[in-house]
């Protein structure tokens, strides 16, 4: 009887013992965000352009309700300087809060962020990371993608006015070496406005014209065209087009 209850006096000891070694326990742990969706990054000319939808859930399956911001931070290196396992800073280049996303750009569900910086051979990384209003860090997601020799505008680009409408024209683009043509991408702004980070063409367009349907006449409407290639999986837009302006007429 002696030893039974030695043994459980023990035993007991033990487990508490046990339960000290776990630390404070972390109820929000399993409340983490899910990493950012639809993310894609594009050279634009002389820059990038990276492409995100901001999380829904945690990694519970949870819905989020108190994402802070997405941060942004970026790395540029040569490929054969990057060390994966170092602890490299990576410099923050941007908090982008879901309402209040500047510096970056929201259309619709879709945030946007235009970044420069690299030089020729280096390699663009940037690191994705939602974060709750605790300030704890959800799932990271890193893009990355080797900046080239910006490629030239297409040119050419003419306008020919209708009803309501403008059919736009240009002249075929050079494809680079090594380089594959996607299409060419649309770009609109009315009067005193700013271009829309996004093109106005659903998918990249295989001709080289364009028709943009549903305009109001005698309002002034700008246009620019960039071509679009795929090196190898990694896409790039070129420089824009020059800038034109016309104005649809029933006459």
């Amino acid at each position: 009887m002696r030893f039974c209850y030695l043994f459980s006096t023990c035993l007991t000891l033990l487990i508490l013992a046990g339960c000290g070694n776990k630390g404070p326990v972390r109820p929000y742990q399993e409340k983490l965000p899910v990493a950012v969706s639809s993310a894609k990054l594009l050279q634009r000319g002389n820059g990038f352009q990276l492409q995100w939808k901001m999380p829904q859930r945690n990694q519970d399956g949870s819905p989020l309700s108190n994402l802070q911001a997405v941060h942004v931070e970026r790395l540029f290196s040569l490929e054969s300087e990057f060390c994966a396992e170092c602890r490299d800073p990576w410099p923050l280049i941007a908090r982008v809060h879901p309402d209040l996303p500047t510096p970056a750009q929201s259309v619709g569900a879709l945030y946007l962020l235009s970044d420069s910086g690299a030089t020729i051979e280096q390699t663009a990384r940037y690191r994705l990371q939602a974060r709750n209003l605790l300030g704890d860090m959800g799932q990271t997601l890193i893009l990355k993608q080797a900046f080239r020799e910006p490629v030239s505008a297409p040119t050419g680009l003419s306008v020919t006015i209708h009803d309501r409408s403008i059919e736009l024209h240009w002249q075929p683009t050079e494809i680079p070496a090594g380089a594959s043509l996607v299409g060419y991408q649309v770009y609109r702004r009315e009067e005193k406005k700013p271009f829309q980070p996004v093109a106005i063409n659903l998918r990249p367009i295989r001709k080289i014209k364009f028709s943009d349907y549903g305009l109001q006449n005698s309002r002034t409407y700008h246009y620019r065209i960039r071509s679009l290639f795929n090196f190898a999986g990694e896409m790039l837009e070129s420089l824009p087009s020059v800038e034109i302006s016309a104005q649809p007429s029933a006459g």
